[in-house]
């Protein structure tokens, strides 16, 4: 109901130039539109929020050291820092765009929401963190408190 609300206040807007056949069509092409985008509501989220399945970031720091942070489903979440060396370290990095020579871990501050990663082991030639090994939090509990986020430090 609220899509079709929408619609019409759009076509609404346009009442005095289009007829009603290109009335219908527009609304035709808004409802689709807006179908599509309760589908991928992620899709939306990420025009937002710079989350894209995949991305990852530092918070807590600066541009080049933080905890790091990683795209799931829209949300970002942490990565747990069990078993967490500088090949990880070194793919994260190159994932942000920096030098993987003297890539080491960092001890971030404690960060809040969804842990995502566990167990991450890099080869450290991988382009993204998630083509490393893992163990995936989704959806199970793992004794892994916010106090154990992973964290690194890019040159």
């Amino acid at each position: 109901e609220i899509h079709a609300r929408i619609a019409y206040a759009a076509i609404y807007i346009f009442s005095e130039v289009l007829t009603q056949a290109e009335k219908m069509d527009t609304l035709k092409s808004w409802l689709c539109l807006l179908y599509l985008l309760s589908l991928r509501n992620e899709a939306l989220v990420s025009a937002f929020t710079g989350c894209y399945h995949g991305s990852v970031r530092l918070s807590s720091g600066s541009s080049y050291y933080g905890r790091v942070e990683v795209c799931v489903g829209g949300e970002w979440g942490t990565v747990c820092r069990s078993g967490w060396d500088s090949n990880d370290a070194a793919v994260v990095c190159r994932q942000l765009g920096y030098s993987t020579s003297g890539a080491s871990t960092y001890s971030p501050s404690s960060g809040d929401g969804a842990i995502y990663m566990n167990n991450v082991n890099c080869r450290g030639t991988e382009l993204s963190v998630f083509q490393c090994d893992y163990q995936s939090l989704i959806g199970d509990y793992y004794p892994c408190g916010h106090s154990y986020d992973a964290g690194v430090y890019c040159s």
